[in-house]
């Protein structure tokens, strides 16, 4: 699965390198999905692993933060979709992953973080919305 979609790359993405994944991280790291790395947020990139599959402690990660239009999993099957400018949250007090995020005008809990804005609707059984993510500069907001 394509997760990025970019005009100008890189324009419109920011990203950075962690060169060893800590023994005892905070939840796991896969490929296309949903990490927390100190305080920030964002999805999993590597070259040698496929989709979905666990990145092992040692190996480097790359973070995908901030990105105009990419596709995240979503809690699905709950009945809840989300809807063009919604705002995404993301419930970080599971501790591992994989995370899935839900949108709506109010968060659920107020220590889920918003990690972004919905682009293209997504009903109640998708798998993933598509979001511009924003996985640094939208964890302050309401």
């Amino acid at each position: 699965m394509q997760t990025m979609r970019t005009l100008t790359p890189p324009g419109d993405w920011a990203s950075f390198k962690l060169v060893d994944i800590p023994t005892g991280a905070i939840g796991t790291y896969a490929v296309d999905e949903l990490a927390l790395i100190q305080s920030t947020w964002g999805v999993c990139m590597h070259d040698k692993y496929m989709s979905e599959e666990a990145i092992p402690p040692g190996e480097h990660v790359i973070l995908i933060y901030q990105c105009e239009k990419i596709l995240v999993r979503k809690t699905h099957g709950t009945g809840q979709g989300i809807l063009v400018g919604q705002k995404v949250y993301v419930d970080d007090s599971l501790g591992n992953a994989p995370w899935s995020c839900y949108g709506g005008n109010v968060k659920a809990d107020p220590a889920d973080t918003c990690i972004g804005i919905c682009v293209q609707d997504a009903t109640a059984d998708d798998e993933f919305v598509l979001i511009d993510l924003g996985g640094d500069d939208m964890t302050d907001q309401p």
